[in-house]
């Protein structure tokens, strides 16, 4: 039980790096505000408040299905006999749906801005896709943790 517990919590540690430094102390600063240009009407304060909300609530949805993730593949499907097949790739990718549909909502409610607006989208989309994959790639229970893509490459790294 500690075991699973300790990657749980290092689920925790990928997604609170995603949020607290990818998204508020790199994205925001660095990019966004040199990119993102506001109409009138607009206050780029607001804006960046809006999408830290957004962002947020992707990462949060990739850290959902992460878990889900592991408690899925942990308990629901574990892996009894070792010559069956641990392969759960499809439901890892469908899973990985999660956070894909968390980002709709920040398409339609993030304000229209007079240029920058690509790059917000792009992030909306790539946090959380990339949140989720740190997360599974690198904490996936033992008998699927090769079912995320490329893990196998990356798990020898790690």
């Amino acid at each position: 039980m500690k075991k699973h517990l300790t990657k749980l919590g290092l689920m925790i540690v990928v997604v609170s790096f995603f949020y607290f430094f990818v998204l508020n102390i790199f994205e925001v600063p660095i990019l966004l505000e040199r990119f993102i240009f506001t109409g009138a009407g607009v206050v780029l304060q607001n804006w960046i408040k809006s999408f830290q909300f957004w962002g947020g609530i992707g990462i949060a949805a990739a850290f959902l299905a992460s878990i889900l993730w592991y408690l899925l593949a942990q308990w629901v499907f574990p892996v009894n006999n070792p010559s069956s097949d641990a392969n759960r790739r499809g439901l890892w990718f469908l899973l990985g749906l999660i956070p894909l549909l968390a980002v709709v909502p920040a398409f339609v409610f993030t304000q229209q801005v007079q240029a920058g607006t690509w790059l917000a989208y792009l992030l909306y989309v790539v946090n959380p896709l990339l949140c989720y994959y740190v997360a599974t790639v690198l904490f996936s229970p033992s008998a699927h943790k090769y079912a995320p893509l490329g893990a196998r490459v990356l798990r020898r790294l790690w």
